[in-house]
């Protein structure tokens, strides 16, 4: 009898230790969560899990995750037509690494970098043809170096030069 109580007793202690690694999800859209102050709340809880938003055509409009009621990880945003619109990735509500923006045809639009919620690194802007568009380099959201934009052809079109202030 003794056995069968402990080895309840373990069982219960993995199940338990198992929900805190995050082994189950937790969905919900986002319509149902409530925005306040930067944080998000579902049932007047901060949130935790997945996120989702669709189309009235059923194809994924949103997706991503909420930590503690903060974004957290990859959000993807598509076009009706299914294709991605953007994508970029948050540590703590603030945008971190490389975030992406499409055209509707999923030809890259923009992509730009950031490092704890600054901008940081080149930002590059295309037309819809895929032909380079603008592009300058930030650090801690500041333009420093060139800025150069581009006619469709290739052809640049205007140039500015920015001095980091320090």
């Amino acid at each position: 009898m003794k056995l069968k109580q402990f080895i309840i007793i373990l069982i219960l202690l993995i199940l338990g230790g198992c929900a805190s690694l995050d082994f189950f999800t937790v969905e919900t859209k986002f319509n149902n969560l409530k925005g306040k102050d930067g944080l998000y709340y579902k049932n007047r809880k901060l949130y935790t899990g997945e996120a989702r938003s669709y189309y009235k055509n059923k194809n994924k409009k949103a997706l991503g995750t909420f930590k503690d009621g903060k974004f957290y990880g990859i959000f993807l945003f598509y076009y009706e037509n299914g294709n991605l619109k953007s994508k970029m990735n948050f540590v703590e509500n603030k945008l971190d690494g490389t975030k992406y923006q499409y055209y509707s045809n999923g030809n890259k639009k923009i992509v730009k970098n950031y490092i704890q919620g600054k901008l940081n690194g080149m930002l590059m802007e295309y037309y819809e043809n895929s032909a380079i568009k603008f592009e300058v380099r930030f650090k801690d959201d500041s333009m420093i170096g060139d800025a150069i934009s581009y006619g469709k052809e290739g052809n640049i079109t205007s140039r500015i030069t920015y001095e980091l202030d320090e």
